[in-house]
């Protein structure tokens, strides 16, 4: 009898470890598979990927690869998250069939990482680059693959990662490419965006952070009727800095706001310095990322700067571009409302150069419609420019908006704009970007006029 208790006891132990040993194997499987496709995790590949760079017969031959899905956020857009999910898992299961020798593994969202070994890695992007297309609706999906190729053993999977990543996220400039390679270049490029992450603090703290402003012309009379501030980085070990080189950095890392609200102090700072010393102004529109009204209080900051400078609101005007409309539209939505609500005029910046053109000039309340630049790029060339443009106009005139085009660059282009009536213009033809200094110095020698329009400003915020 006691041994038969003592069997059965046994026996309720091995199932007990046996049961135990394959939940812990199904823990230790999820725990390495990611949820929604069923392939590798980050965390599986970055421990698997270390183990096989540490063989050195296959490390030095290892390539990593980045792949991104364009548009796909509009995908998930317009035919719901469900569909999106399901396309995800079609892309895994090629990717997987794609490299069957290679570790593959869901990075984040439409973003998937392969560490292979494979050869002629461009013609197998492009072949993927197809099965993209078919996998589509009719939102235009396209393939994009960064590659990076250690050639040390020793190099991190994280970093390998990163790096070919950063090559991925450069082919977004150069759509007829399918695959870019991490080289010196892009090296030199990814030092400097890590030098900007790492002292941008330290330039608005010590004023490397500056304004230069454009004139806006007024067609009828080729007088300024206003200015766009814009932001340059005057940085004391690499030069003067443009906006394309740190902008798009600091929205990655949600840093923007603290530009845009260094700006805004500036701008009012100038105006009160101008007025003070009896000079013209004239409004000043400003440049608010969509990061803006997620990140901080910017309405209600631009309304306190202001009124701690005493510049009226008729004299600073807010321009939000077309693509910021696609993001958080209930936070948008609030600080359109509460900027009208102050008075401030809102500028549409780069009309034209999304999809959804039409539908913004329906939802939406603007004042200033600003003509992307590329509508004159084929001018004297393209005959579908002049009846556009006129009909943009036109529409402009309807809705009783203002009109600007941005980017003329000769008089012929700017005789154009004043014959369909076109209110404003702005480009290299009348001024660069300059530095306030320079501003003072061209409308001293009577290159520029200032609008009196505006009378003299001694109005308070209210």
């Amino acid at each position: 009898m006691f041994c038969i208790a003592n069997y059965n006891k046994t026996m309720s132990q091995a199932i007990k470890d046996e049961n135990l040993e394959k939940m812990n194997s199904h823990l230790s499987r999820i725990s390495m598979e990611d949820e929604l496709t069923g392939i590798n995790n980050m965390v599986f590949f970055r421990q698997e990927a270390q183990k096989q760079m540490e063989a050195a017969a296959l490390g030095e031959k290892a390539v990593y690869l980045f792949f991104d899905i364009e548009n796909f956020k509009s995908y998930n857009q317009k035919y719901g998250f469900h569909m999106g999910n399901e396309l995800l898992k079609n892309w895994a299961h090629i990717l997987v069939e794609a490299f069957p020798d290679s570790l593959v593994a869901r990075f984040s969202d439409d973003h998937f990482v392969v560490l292979t070994y494979d050869d002629d890695l461009e013609a197998k992007a492009e072949a993927l680059s197809r099965k993209v297309s078919q996998l589509q609706g009719e939102v235009s999906l396209q393939l994009k693959c960064g590659a990076y190729r250690p050639g040390d053993t020793q190099c991190d999977p994280s970093l390998a990662c990163d790096r070919a990543r950063f090559a991925c996220a450069e082919i977004k400039k150069h759509y007829n490419d399918r695959l870019r390679w991490y080289d010196k270049k892009l090296e030199d490029k990814l030092r400097l965006k890590h030098y900007i992450v790492n002292n941008f603090d330290n330039a608005i703290d010590n004023g490397y952070i500056k304004v230069y402003y454009q004139p806006v012309i007024d067609t009828a009379t080729r007088e300024v009727t206003g200015l766009e501030a814009l932001a340059r980085w005057q940085d004391p070990i690499h030069g003067l800095l443009p906006p394309g080189v740190f902008i798009d950095i600091l929205e990655e890392y949600r840093q923007i706001h603290k530009l845009d609200i260094c700006i805004v102090e500036q701008v009012c700072r100038d105006h009160r310095q101008a007025v003070d010393g009896g000079r013209t102004v004239v409004p000043v529109s400003l440049n608010f990322s969509r990061l803006d009204f997620e990140l901080c209080d910017i309405v209600g900051i631009l309304k306190e700067t202001a009124k701690r400078y005493n510049v009226p609101k008729e004299f600073l005007d807010v321009e939000i571009t077309e693509s910021a409309l696609n993001d958080r539209q209930d936070l948008l939505n609030d600080a359109m409302a509460k900027l009208h609500g102050s008075g401030y005029k809102i500028w549409l910046d780069d009309f034209g150069s999304g999809y959804s053109s039409m539908n913004v000039l329906k939802d939406y309340e603007f004042d200033v419609l600003k003509i992307d630049m590329k509508f004159l790029a084929g001018f004297g060339e393209n005959n579908k420019i002049l009846p556009i443009m006129k009909n943009i106009v036109e529409l402009t005139k309807q809705l009783n908006m203002v009109s600007l085009t941005e980017g003329v660059e000769t008089e012929e282009q700017f005789e154009f704009l004043r014959e369909i009536g076109c209110c404003r213009a702005q480009g290299y033809l009348f001024s660069r970007p300059v530095p306030k200094e320079q501003l003072s110095e061209l409308v001293s020698k009577g290159v520029l006029t200032f609008s009196k329009a505006y009378g003299p400003e001694n109005k308070s915020t209210k």
